[in-house]
């Protein structure tokens, strides 16, 4: 009874500490907003190149209204998820073979670090080169910068696998499959969920930068193109939106992370 007692009290005051950080961040928004708003209106800021809160949410709406902001974050997040979900592809499948077989992980060793530390941006030319400004184009560069937090969290993730899980497995005559899809895999998958994660915020960086540099369309070609014909409320209105995406995006995968591996703190309880 004491023990359920303290732990109902820990986790009472888990909860506490949780709402308060969250409402210290609530009001540290507020605080951001309410200065936004009044520095431009003081005179502080010219308003003209930061304009105030209440005007830029003012643009968002009517972009709303009319249907565009809606199209080019649409069209931004189909291109984003293209090369997201290719990206887990060749990530969770290069990583777990590297980290599992090792004439693979010598053969792809020089490969991976020639290629890792490159940035994405730098194949933009060849991108457009092979591509031109179409959707392959913002695509590929996506896929590749997504691809290496997966990778390299996966090979982790297959690596440290305690081998005595595996070597337990094999004593009961599991075969290769049956001990990536049984024992590596799941023991892994915490390393590839939080690759999957990093990847998630990297592919809305990429798109955005992507569209800014050769696109005709998304919300990085809404930022420059109306930064280009001084619609300034407008711009900030499009790079609002890249926020609230990625936060909502981050929202929905963190919600689903929860669901999903819940099964995983009872496999690891009962392998313990």
């Amino acid at each position: 009874m004491t023990g359920q007692a303290t732990g109902r009290t820990t986790g009472q005051a888990i909860k506490s500490i949780v709402l308060e950080t969250r409402l210290s961040g609530a009001l540290l928004l507020l605080f951001l907003i309410i200065l936004w708003e009044v520095l431009p209106r003081s005179g502080i800021i010219y308003a003209r190149y930061f304009p105030a809160f209440s005007t830029v949410m003012g643009a968002l709406l009517e972009g709303i209204r009319s249907g565009e902001i809606l199209k080019q974050t649409a069209i931004s997040i189909y291109r984003a998820f293209c090369g997201y979900f290719l990206a887990i592809i060749i990530g969770v499948t290069l990583g777990t073979l590297t980290g599992t077989i090792r004439w693979v992980s010598d053969l792809l060793d020089i490969t991976v670090e020639l290629l890792r530390p490159m940035p994405s941006v730098a194949l933009v030319p060849i991108a457009i080169l092979l591509f031109g400004t179409s959707n392959s184009y913002n695509i590929s560069i996506i896929t590749f910068g997504c691809t290496w937090p997966i990778f390299v969290n996966t090979f982790e993730g297959t690596r440290s696998v305690d081998t005595q899980w595996i070597d337990t497995a094999r004593i009961y005559g599991a075969t290769r499959f049956d001990l990536l899809r049984k024992v590596v895999v799941p023991a892994a998958l915490p390393y590839i969920v939080s690759g999957l994660r990093v990847s998630l915020a990297t592919s809305i960086i990429i798109v955005t930068v992507t569209e800014m540099l050769a696109s005709f369309k998304g919300l990085g070609f809404f930022i420059m193109d109306t930064y280009n014909g001084y619609r300034i409320p407008q711009m900030y209105s499009g790079i609002i939106t890249i926020g609230l995406v990625g936060y909502g995006l981050n929202w929905l995968f963190m919600k689903a992370e929860g669901r999903l591996m819940a099964w995983h703190k009872g496999w690891m309880a009962k392998s313990v």
